[in-house]
């Protein structure tokens, strides 16, 4: 049963992580804790929760953007704020915890590879999170994710994805299909729509051109940025990727371990998906809806080959 958004006593959260004693997570917003909520009703519910680190004056902004966003969002690929937390100098969030962790540690830090089949779901999970958030209605208002990137999704014990991290989140009129005009560009590099350099302004387009990014890390396992001997000039995985697509060696990058399970026509669909993402030029692009049709489609075409090969064992 889920429990209302509300403000959380902070007791109850030295209660919850026994005073932080299980890290899960570190980054420059502070520190991710492991805890377990006992509610009124006796139920006990795994969180997730986010101690904001006293010196980052980004941390207030992208927590204050938090608790303003996520309680309105509902939808099983978002993840879920169950609470909050403001005593003296803290600032706490309070999360649904998920069991797998982040795609990121998935792709480059534990030693067992993801299947193309999960992979695939995550891209489609993902795919309905940020669909979501383009169409989301508030207003006549949708939301931009504004920091889509590997790190920022979770994933449950199905491989199912969800989105976190909404501080830099931003809303437009869901009737103008681009603008969201921001002060400095903020974000990770190498996920960053390139138009965002020449207008300075942030699209739900902006998210696509992430998810392509997304895509190429996940296909080929390779980090979003390198050095200069892995990928060339700009030590981009997306001027990479986008040169094999063009010269027609897109198998060639594809992670080992998955690059026998995908058919070349599934390898073709792919390479479209990436390349329309990536257009430097965000209207071309495709929608988040039209990905999700692509990649739905290419997962109907995964399951009737393998079942088609499983005939024939």
């Amino acid at each position: 049963m889920a429990h209302p958004f509300r403000h959380i006593q902070y007791p109850e959260i030295e209660s919850a992580t026994n005073s932080f004693d299980q890290v899960i997570g570190r980054g420059g917003f502070g520190i991710v804790y492991k805890g377990t909520m006992t509610y009124e009703d006796g139920n006990r519910e795994d969180v997730a929760i986010k101690r904001m680190s006293a010196e980052s004056t980004q941390g207030v902004a992208e927590f204050e953007s938090e608790v303003d966003t996520l309680p309105n969002l509902r939808h099983c690929n978002i993840v879920a704020l169950r609470g909050y937390c403001v005593h003296e100098n803290e600032k706490i969030l309070v999360y649904e915890y998920m069991s797998f962790g982040t795609l990121n540690d998935h792709l480059h830090t534990r030693r067992t590879p993801l299947s193309w089949a999960n992979r695939l779901n995550i891209f489609i999970t993902a795919s309905h999170g940020l669909q979501y958030l383009h169409n989301y209605v508030a207003d006549d208002s949708a939301l931009i994710h504004g920091d889509f990137k590997s790190s920022n999704i979770l994933l449950n014990e199905r491989f199912e994805a969800k989105i976190s991290d909404f501080g830099l989140s931003k809303t437009c009129r869901k009737d103008q299909p681009s603008t969201y005009v921001i002060a400095g560009i903020r974000g990770t590099f190498g996920t960053i729509d390139p138009s965002l350099f020449q207008t300075g302004r942030l699209r739900r387009k902006s998210d696509v051109y992430a998810f392509g990014v997304l895509m190429l890390e996940v296909l080929c396992r390779k980090r979003v940025l390198s050095d200069v001997a892995t990928y060339g000039d700009d030590g981009s995985v997306v001027t990479w990727g986008l040169d094999h697509i063009k010269q027609g060696k897109f198998k060639e990058i594809i992670d080992e371990e998955i690059r026998g399970e995908i058919s070349s026509k599934g390898l073709k669909k792919l390479s479209s998906i990436i390349k329309s993402c990536l257009h430097r030029d965000p209207d071309p692009r495709p929608t988040m809806t039209d990905v999700v049709q692509d990649l739905e489609k290419l997962q109907t075409g995964s399951n009737r080959s393998w079942w088609e090969r499983l005939r024939f064992i």
